[in-house]
């Protein structure tokens, strides 16, 4: 992962966060991860897939730790949310 995919995705989660995927713009994003719409996309190439790299990054990551370091049922809760979050997007596009 390059320092700009990083910078990215964490503004990003920082932006659907407080903002939800609805309401996060192109322009909030701009402003939140301090990059040009044209750096953004060159990564990502809509919201919906920076949205799901987001997801990826940050609820996958800590599931795959919950579950390696043996606490199985809060890995599932982690599941769920991922699934719950996928349904949402594709319910909101």
């Amino acid at each position: 992962m390059t320092k700009s995919d990083k910078k990215i995705l964490e503004g990003a989660f920082r932006l659907f966060l407080n903002a939800d995927y609805e309401g996060a713009s192109t322009s909030d994003l701009e402003a939140e991860i301090g990059l040009t719409r044209g750096a953004i996309y060159y990564s990502y190439k809509s919201k919906e897939e920076l949205f799901k790299a987001v997801i990826d990054r940050f609820v996958l990551d800590k599931q795959n730790v919950l579950q390696k370091t043996g606490f199985k049922e809060e890995a599932a809760k982690w599941i769920s949310l991922k699934e719950y979050l996928e349904v949402y997007i594709t319910i909101v596009r």
